[in-house]
């Protein structure tokens, strides 16, 4: 097939994984010899988009509804356990269907040390799964277990132990770190970020670094370049099996993250056109890889990890080398820049829809960050298993390098994210595409009309730019910024925070308000979820005063037991004792005169 045909059956794979109708099997089957005898590629596109579409709506006959009630039973653990606020919870293969167990209490600790392919004994009550529960019902999972106990687990099957050996052997020997760099390092290397606190969630995900921590083509490309002179060693029919052999088993280490089926996709299929003597440019093995993964799993176009993977791939393949050429300097230094800009301008309106506005900070937080990711990798996949082996003083020191380039990408995500540049939204976005058309319509005008136009695609780029800045000067009154969270910021600044906040929303949505500092920061709520979230604010902005309801757990904050008023800068700050329905005190700033 030629790359254009590739590409369209890519296409057409997607497209009916996204559909995913109840279409009756036997038209796509008929369609087929239709395509064949006629040799019209449209329509075996057609039969291949149909195909797709009944394979992703599901089985013709499932077992029918979960039923509510007891269950007493053994599992294979799918995914390993992740912590949610107090609870743990893990996705597990129950008699050939997916479930999702919720652990609290004591029970929490049971299943928090377990990893994916042990087995576990336990008791629970099982509930179905709401039909509206887009996230859960793509995935596959039925039903919900909420575990009363757990009996005894055993190790899985040889593959699993190895891959959880390998798992905990890299992470004990990490042990040396302070834990936010160890969960940061568990990420850069097996993908691995459960623990991770929610500022440094925030502080990722604000730089435009997040992806640093999901594992992807640079250590695929990695290991086999690790393994490169063993393989070669092998005689031919050897080689390829080997090389599906190593990342199948990188695959299973990692968990089948999505952008790693991307990379080991790809990974595998340049290994057997080169095996073959037929080299394929990227663009083509990304197709041909994207096609091979949906027909197999469809329910991959739905995961927001896969289409950023797969969006930023694309965008570096087509993009990144035209721009580096455009780009004067030092070669290196282009095509650093060009890559970067191509993977954030392609993965830009899915961050926007997904996560809300996109960090301007990103660009030059990768081109700083992005160059010791591959290093952390690597020495994680090296020396990192060599730590976990020796242990002790020997594993430290090891992991001096490791610590080093670690607070670094700290350094820049910290101080990216926190960096008044402000956020992308939709019509910055647009405008910037308005102004790449203009620009690519400047190169075949006449010289008058050539000059026009990229004055007109500068000036809208510079706007589209600085305008996020500026809106990050103007005021806010008492605006609610995400549930439970309302701000008002004009020359000092009061947060107050509700029951009920998600520690990562909220600290999100203070960064992106404009807030540079706390004058008053109101917590309304007991709960030891908000007073992480207090925490997480202190340790990012200085605040002059933190007031909390009675019995809170609160470092430094003061109870009201009786009205006040503070005055703080222009503003009066009046401070109630809140009743029984509030749980915590109520903020009411009135500026002076």
């Amino acid at each position: 097939m030629t790359n254009r045909q590739v590409f369209w059956v890519a296409a057409a794979t997607w497209v009916g994984a996204w559909w995913g109708a109840a279409v009756p099997v036997f038209v796509p089957v008929a369609l087929i010899p239709v395509a064949l005898l006629w040799r019209r590629g449209s329509v075996g596109l057609v039969a291949l988009l149909l195909f797709v579409a009944w394979h992703a709506d599901g089985p013709a006959t499932t077992p029918g509804p979960v039923a509510s009630g007891s269950i007493d039973t053994v599992a294979v653990l799918a995914t390993d356990p992740r912590p949610v606020g107090r609870s743990v919870w893990a996705e597990a293969d129950v008699d050939g269907r997916r479930m999702q167990l919720r652990a609290g209490d004591a029970v929490a600790t049971s299943l928090r040390e377990r990893l994916a392919g042990e087995r576990l004994a336990f008791r629970g009550r099982i509930s179905a799964v709401a039909a509206d529960d887009l996230y859960l019902t793509r995935r596959g999972v039925e039903g919900i277990i909420q575990l009363r106990s757990v009996q005894w687990w055993q190790a899985g099957s040889p593959a699993s132990r190895l891959a959880n050996g390998l798992r905990r052997l890299i992470s004990s020997g990490a042990s040396s770190l302070d834990a936010d760099q160890h969960t940061l390092f568990t990420g850069f290397v097996i993908g691995d970020d459960r623990q991770q606190r929610a500022l440094v969630t925030d502080d990722f995900r604000a730089s435009g670094l997040g992806h640093l921590l999901a594992v992807s083509g640079s250590n695929v490309a990695f290991l086999l370049a690790l393994l490169a002179p063993a393989l070669e060693r092998l005689i031919f029919r050897w080689r390829v099996p080997s090389v599906f052999a190593a990342l199948a088993f990188f695959a299973l280490v990692t968990r089948f993250e999505p952008s790693v089926l991307r990379a080991t996709a790809m990974a595998g299929l340049a290994a057997v056109a080169a095996g073959v003597g037929r080299p394929s440019d990227g663009r083509r093995v990304l197709a041909l890889a994207v096609a091979g993964l949906v027909l197999v799993q469809p329910g991959l176009v739905h995961q927001v990890g896969f289409q950023l993977s797969v969006a930023a791939s694309a965008g570096i393949l087509i993009g990144a080398a035209p721009l580096a050429a455009r780009i004067p300097g030092p070669r290196v230094v282009g095509t650093a820049i060009a890559v970067t800009v191509s993977a954030q301008l392609a993965v830009a309106p899915l961050l926007l829809a997904t996560f809300g506005p996109v960090p301007l900070a990103s660009v030059p937080a990768n081109l700083l960050a992005a160059p010791v990711a591959g290093p952390i990798s690597a020495w994680g996949l090296t020396g990192g298993v060599v730590a976990g082996a020796l242990g002790g003083r020997a594993a430290s020191v090891l992991h001096w390098p490791t610590s080093m380039l670690l607070g670094w990408v700290e350094f820049v995500a910290r101080r990216a994210a926190l960096a008044r540049f402000g956020q992308l939204g939709g019509w910055h976005l647009a405008g910037l595409a308005v102004a790449f058309a203009l620009g690519f319509l400047a190169r075949s005008r006449s010289i008058r009309w050539s000059v026009g136009l990229r004055r007109g695609a500068l000036s809208l780029t510079a706007i589209a730019l600085l305008a996020p800045a500026v809106a990050l000067t103007r005021p806010v009154y008492g605006r609610t910024v995400a549930d439970g969270v309302v701000v008002w910021r004009a020359d000092v600044t009061v947060l107050l925070i509700e029951r009920g906040v998600r520690s990562t929303d909220a600290l999100a949505a203070v960064r992106q308000s404009g807030v540079e500092s706390i004058e008053v920061l109101v917590v309304r709520d007991r709960d030891t979820n908000t007073a992480s979230l207090a925490a997480a604010l202190a340790e990012r902005y200085r605040i002059g005063l933190i007031v909390a309801p009675e019995g809170h757990r609160v470092p430094g904050a003061v109870a009201v037991t009786e009205p006040q008023t503070r005055v703080v800068g222009s503003w009066h700050v009046e401070l109630e004792p809140a009743g029984t329905a509030l749980l915590g005190s109520v903020v009411v700033p009135h500026r002076i005169g």
